[in-house]
């Protein structure tokens, strides 16, 4: 059964929400904004998936470089790269969304299915959430988990930093992020030089394709 959403927007408390979690919009904006010029340096001589995945990783690479100067801890399990906030508390990481990406009035689910240990991050959420009620001692096993979701349209790119609920199965071993318990929708960015257009459609390579174990 999927969990009703609390969506949060620019107009109705995501300025609250977002400090709750110590990240700033300006922060998560430049985290993707980093990814697309990453993104740009892929030609139709790359691999097909070299774009994608250098702005995933790209994406990953600026989260740390931003947050672990300030307490923050980074993780990598399985193939899963974490962002682990100070207290421990949650972590996320950053995947791409579809076209329902930052529309409060859809549902947005990842763009392609991910591995077992996505998924095992996500039923944690299925817990109480410690972040909030503080009950008892934080652990990984306890921890929330959030996904920085993004995707591309033509030169914008609109992005939500939401916390995942459920999962719909693609493969015995792969399935969709597909629903969110929370929802900080924050305002989409614009990437002023564009992408060439026989690179945008081309996979993003985030890694649980190479890595069986996520």
């Amino acid at each position: 059964m999927n969990t009703p959403q609390k969506i949060f927007t620019a107009d109705t408390g995501l300025h609250d929400r977002l400090p709750d979690l110590d990240l700033t919009v300006s922060q998560l904006h430049q985290i993707v904004r980093a990814g697309a010029v990453a993104r740009r340096r892929s030609s139709p001589l790359h691999p097909r998936n070299h774009a994608g995945f250098n702005d995933w990783s790209e994406c990953i690479a600026e989260s740390r470089r931003l947050l672990l100067p300030t307490g923050w801890k980074k993780e990598d399990a399985d193939g899963l790269p974490l962002i682990v906030h100070p207290s421990g508390a949650f972590a996320f990481t950053v995947a791409t969304g579809d076209g329902a990406t930052g529309d409060v009035s859809q549902v947005p689910r990842t763009k392609y299915p991910k591995g077992a240990k996505t998924l095992r991050e996500v039923a944690k959420n299925q817990q109480p959430s410690l972040f909030e009620e503080k009950a008892e001692p934080l652990t990984k096993a306890t921890r929330d988990f959030w996904i920085l979701l993004r995707a591309r349209n033509g030169n914008e790119v609109a992005l939500e930093f939401s916390k995942p609920s459920i999962y719909a199965e693609a493969t015995k071993e792969k399935a969709y992020v597909s629903g969110w318990s929370q929802r900080l929708i924050v305002p989409s960015i614009s990437i002023y030089r564009q992408v060439p257009s026989d690179l945008l459609d081309q996979s993003t390579g985030e890694i649980d394709i190479q890595i069986d174990k996520r």
